[in-house]
């Protein structure tokens, strides 16, 4: 199926469950379209810094991170919080969960004392 000829808000919200729904079936190359092609609509019609874009750049950078790519999820990660926290502050429920899995991602690297700074 072709999703992305539509470019609407809630068409990317559809995409984004349906990449969820890949995602739990162990289908990561389908979950990855149906998220980049969310975000890239979110993007389109919301705008880059709209934080509503966080939410599906947290998992695509779960995705990576589950492929062991780490250094592509720092980026989604570090984008996702940069667009929370310009939306919300520090302490929104929305960005504490991001800035765990950069620090995660800080201690994997053995990076500890960054992995302290996150918070």
């Amino acid at each position: 199926r072709t999703y992305d000829t539509t470019e609407h808000p809630e068409v990317a919200q559809v995409l984004h469950y349906i990449g969820g729904i890949h995602q739990k079936q162990g289908n990561n190359v389908e979950a990855m379209k149906c998220y980049k092609n969310a975000a890239k609509i979110y993007q389109t019609k919301l705008g880059r810094n709209d934080p509503t874009v966080a939410t599906t750049l947290v998992c695509i950078g779960s995705l990576h991170y589950i492929e062991k790519d780490i250094d592509g999820a720092m980026g989604y990660y570090t984008e996702a919080l940069r667009l929370n926290r310009a939306a919300y502050g520090t302490s929104h429920p929305d960005v504490i969960p991001t800035m765990k899995s950069i620090a995660l991602i800080q201690s994997k690297k053995r990076n500890f004392d960054r992995a302290i700074e996150i918070f």
